[in-house]
């Protein structure tokens, strides 16, 4: 990797990212509300049936339903890629092999984007230690009772992490020329067309997350292969074009 650490480091320095990881403690606002008289993020369901998995996989899919981090994620990205081209940054790496460069600024954001999940599943957990396991939904163990309760979760859990690094890969490559307003405009709508399809018979098979409701006990090893079969068809076309674009950038 080409400059990779520094990359990181200046990344983690930025106030944005910072307000971005922030994000990851939401559900700790349970714990506010716990003390209030409202229905607003009040949780629900049979006795003993709510494992940490499965609180933390509705979790995660309620941070992606939030949209807000996705929104700062994206800025963030605007700012390590276009931002850096207006002021003539790029400049200073105008030695180094452009390809190389591209994926340590990939993979910083990669990496900030996971320890975004470290820190939601770090106040998931915290939350449901001190606070779910002390009501009656609360099943008391990590894993779901049965097996398919947990390829359920992870079926869930995987299309939603796929889409999120899908609306990642298409930020860089909008950033790379376009300015941090058409770019997040355009991870939107792309947020929503696929928050959409899984509704959709003739979208709902065309992205990662549409493969929830086609889930049996029988057949969880071909909805997995088929999810990461179409994430990596979409990695591979936004990568190669964003590859491309990057290299054709004048530093």
């Amino acid at each position: 990797m080409v400059k990779f650490k520094p990359i990181f480091l200046n990344l983690l320095k930025m106030k944005a990212s910072w307000l971005y990881l922030a994000f990851g403690m939401f559900p700790l606002i349970l714990f506010i509300v716990a003390f209030f008289n409202t229905n607003f993020m009040q949780l629900s369901g049979e006795k003993h049936s709510l494992s940490f998995l499965e609180f933390f996989s509705s979790v995660f899919v309620i941070q992606n339903n939030a949209v807000i981090p996705l929104v700062i994620l994206t800025y963030i990205i605007g700012l390590n890629f276009y931002s850096e081209k207006i002021k003539g940054q790029l400049y200073f790496y105008k030695d180094l092999h452009r390809a190389k460069l591209f994926n340590s600024k990939l993979l910083s954001l990669i990496y900030l984007y996971l320890i975004f999940i470290l820190i939601l599943l770090i106040s998931s957990l915290i939350l449901y230690y001190f606070h779910i396991n002390n009501m009656e939904l609360s099943a008391h163990r990590v894993f779901p009772s049965n097996m398919s309760d947990l390829q359920y979760v992870i079926i869930e859990f995987l299309g939603t992490f796929c889409i999120q690094i899908l609306c990642i890969m298409l930020a860089v490559l909008l950033s790379i020329n376009l300015p941090n307003g058409y770019t997040i405009l355009g991870v939107l709508a792309f947020f929503i067309i696929s928050s959409i399809a899984p509704f959709l018979k003739s979208l709902k098979f065309i992205f990662p997350n549409g493969y929830q409701e086609q889930y049996t006990n029988s057949n969880f090893g071909s909805v997995f292969i088929l999810i990461i079969g179409i994430f990596l068809a979409y990695t591979l076309i936004f990568y190669a074009i964003s590859v491309y674009k990057y290299k054709k950038l004048e530093f």
